[in-house]
């Protein structure tokens, strides 16, 4: 009867890489042998028996539901077509599918203001002709692997250009200074050693709500580059800020 809790092994191999309905014969069989093993010992000891059966045939039960829960927790309805291969974050039409799924979160108490940053490497096409592409690749990686370290679970990070990343995520206050001083740093530790010039726009989400998506992530991007070639044009590796209470939006 012991023995009988190998059985969880089975079912969690199935759980994690195979259709649920593959269980059927792996349970059968373990009911038919839980059920002989509790007869035999129910004979002398029925309370052990039942007990014994139980605690086994929990134990898978809660195996199962255990091992589908942390895929369903791990898994993304994010599609191969919008994952930019070299960093594995979101591409152009990455950003655009899922900054309007976070746009819908902005009838939300909590976070009333949509903030949008590009990150742009400095001197990349100098990076790229003195080092190589290999090197000028490299730092893309780097970079890509500070700000998936750097946002939040449910904050948008992505590569549209060759030296252009974009994080954009809802916050309570205007403030998103917290948020790129962690990206600054996280970049100064990278193997790369790059800086990056970098315009925020930070506005309130109650006016965005009349605008379709698409529309206002362009404008967005539009404000936040203006931000970021400000601070490319004052030398580069700083932050530009640019808070609106209203985002002229044209449509």
């Amino acid at each position: 009867m012991l023995a009988t809790i190998s059985f969880i092994f089975a079912t969690g191999y199935v759980a994690f890489l195979h259709p649920p309905i593959l269980l059927v014969p792996i349970w059968g069989a373990g009911a038919i042998t839980l059920g002989y093993l509790a007869v035999r010992i129910g004979m002398h000891d029925p309370a052990l028996a039942f007990s014994a059966a139980a605690v086994i045939a929990l134990v898978n039960v809660y195996v199962f539901y255990t091992c589908r829960t942390a895929i369903d927790l791990s898994s993304t309805d994010i599609h191969y077509s919008e994952i930019e291969q070299l960093t594995g974050l979101l591409n152009t039409d990455g950003l655009y599918a899922r900054a309007a799924n976070l746009l819908a979160a902005r009838n939300r108490q909590d976070d009333r203001h949509m903030v949008l940053a590009v990150v742009s490497i400095d001197s990349f096409p100098l990076l790229a002709s003195m080092s190589g592409p290999r090197h000028a690749n490299r730092a893309r990686i780097d970079v890509s692997q500070a700000l998936r370290e750097t946002v939040r679970r449910g904050a948008i990070a992505a590569h549209i250009s060759d030296s252009d990343f974009i994080v954009a995520d809802t916050f309570t206050t205007p403030d998103a200074s917290p948020l790129i001083d962690r990206i600054q740093g996280a970049m100064k530790s990278t193997p790369s050693r790059v800086t990056a010039s970098i315009g925020v726009v930070c506005t309130p989400l109650a006016p965005l709500t009349v605008h379709p998506p698409e529309v206002v992530i362009d404008a967005l991007l539009a404000a936040a580059a203006q931000a970021m070639e400000r601070a490319r044009e004052d030398g580069g590796n700083d932050v530009r800020y640019d808070v609106r209470d209203n985002l002229p939006i044209d449509e």
